[in-house]
């Protein structure tokens, strides 16, 4: 499931900025904290993807990968 969102342009004469909002159940879920640094990368036209420069400690995330069995 997705989240729905908005982005919205601020027009000022020298200085336009974009904002896109992150729903309230989503940066619960992810944690997030206010002031945290991100960084945006383009992965093609329609996908970017929102990078935590320091992400929480304590937590691993899953990947899509199985891991090996163990001996």
């Amino acid at each position: 499931m997705g989240y729905p969102g908005r982005i919205q342009l601020v027009d000022r004469p020298n200085n336009p900025q974009w904002h896109i909002n992150i729903p309230n159940a989503l940066a619960k879920a992810l944690n997030l904290q206010k002031g945290e640094e991100v960084e945006w990368e383009i992965e093609s036209r329609t996908l970017l993807v929102l990078v935590r420069k320091t992400p929480p400690k304590g937590r691993t995330l899953k990947t899509g990968t199985p891991s090996a069995p163990k001996a």
